[in-house]
């Protein structure tokens, strides 16, 4: 990252992390310290923003805005566009993230949009 950013200036830069996500047959158990530190690391190096596949570990999710001075992005792990529960997208943005990504659920409604506003399933 930080020779791509030293290449095309850090403002063209972003990081996106998927801490605790499971590839495969492959788990990745108690992210917080490994994820802490690398935020932290990173965190002086001005990229243009962190992107945060949300990992469901209150803990690590609950300190990375306090870590991350940059542009924040978030893709929330349950369904967006469940709005009959606690909707994600108002938890983070009431905890910081300056954006909330949709993609999947973009690519599965493209009425998406439409859906939010009127409260559809």
């Amino acid at each position: 990252m930080r020779a791509v950013a030293a290449a095309v200036g850090p403002e063209r830069v972003g990081l996106r992390i998927s801490p605790g996500n499971h590839y495969g047959d492959m788990a990745e158990h108690g992210p917080e310290e490994v994820y802490t530190a690398l935020i932290r690391e990173l965190a002086d190096d001005r990229t243009a923003y962190l992107h945060l596949s949300e990992t469901g570990n209150a803990a690590l999710d609950g300190r990375v805005r306090a870590l991350w001075p940059s542009a924040l992005i978030v893709t929330p792990q349950n369904n967006p566009c469940d709005l009959a529960k606690t909707h994600p997208a108002a938890w983070w943005l009431k905890r910081g993230a300056d954006m909330v990504a949709f993609g999947g659920a973009f690519v599965a409604n493209p009425d998406l949009v439409e859906r939010l506003r009127i409260g559809a399933p």
